[in-house]
């Protein structure tokens, strides 16, 4: 039975003419082996959004610090400069909460 199906011509793969002969590719087999490479590329090198979020994050942070350095004169008036920012910020955003806090416990009593 297996000689039957070997003797098939589904069953043997077809040899080339010659083997030493070059293989003329199409201008359409040329560019789909094109197409698949670019896929299967930007399959393996497909970055995480998330990660591109924090670094583009981080890279901007260290371009104010550096710009702040350069416009006050030495990276610690820059460093103090940022500290006093995020400290006014934290009292404006702290105020009203304590202020609600403060008429919370006063109407509580």
């Amino acid at each position: 039975m297996s000689s039957w199906f070997r003797s098939r011509p589904w069953a043997r793969p077809a040899a080339p003419a010659d083997p030493a002969a070059p293989v003329a590719a199409t201008k359409g087999d040329l560019d789909a082996a094109y197409r698949r490479g670019r896929q299967d590329e930007h399959r393996r090198r497909r970055g995480s959004p998330l990660l591109t979020l924090i670094g583009v994050l981080a890279v901007a942070a260290v371009a104010l610090f550096v710009y702040l350095a350069i416009q006050t004169g030495s990276a610690s008036n820059g460093g103090a400069l940022v500290d006093q920012k995020i400290a006014n910020a934290s009292e404006t955003v702290t105020a009203p909460v304590k202020n609600a806090e403060s008429r919370a416990g006063a109407a509580l009593e």
